[in-house]
């Protein structure tokens, strides 16, 4: 989402592989909310589980990402290339009831509320170099 939101901004155009894949996304904030919240819960709960941390509403296809970028950049062009990476690519789609039930753990922001706030923080030049390499954990550009 980060790097959708970044070439919107740089490039005014976003080009997306394999657009009917679905995704998982959670906000920095509610990790380290998760985080802490695990912390905090009584050992019983916690030992030897396993929790995915996120919401239902942050399984989303690219081309639902990509609906949100354009939402808060709408001059962005989109072009779609159909290319595969040389394996299988399957739908993540997460389910997070268990962390619900069980810690009570709720999402409090939206990928629109992340989007939005990358696309400030762009706009404002609090990122001085956003296209450092410090900035991203892709290892490798498709042309």
């Amino acid at each position: 989402m980060n790097q959708f939101v970044l070439d919107a901004y740089t490039k005014r155009e976003l080009v997306i592989y394999q657009r009917g894949y679905s995704r998982s996304f959670v906000h920095v904030r509610d990790v380290v909310a998760g985080i802490l919240l695990g912390l905090r819960a009584p050992e019983a709960k916690i030992r030897s589980q396993v929790y995915n941390l996120g919401s239902e509403d942050g399984n989303f296809t690219k081309d639902e990402i990509v609906g949100l970028v354009i939402k808060r950049l709408p001059e962005t062009v989109v072009t779609y290339k159909d290319l595969t990476f040389g394996g299988v690519v399957h739908d993540v789609r997460v389910s997070f009831e268990k962390i619900h039930q069980a810690l009570g753990f709720k999402a409090e922001q939206t990928v629109d509320d992340g989007i939005r706030e990358v696309v400030n923080a762009l706009r404002m030049g609090i990122l001085r170099n956003p296209q450092d390499e410090k900035y991203t954990n892709a290892r490798f550009i498709v042309e």
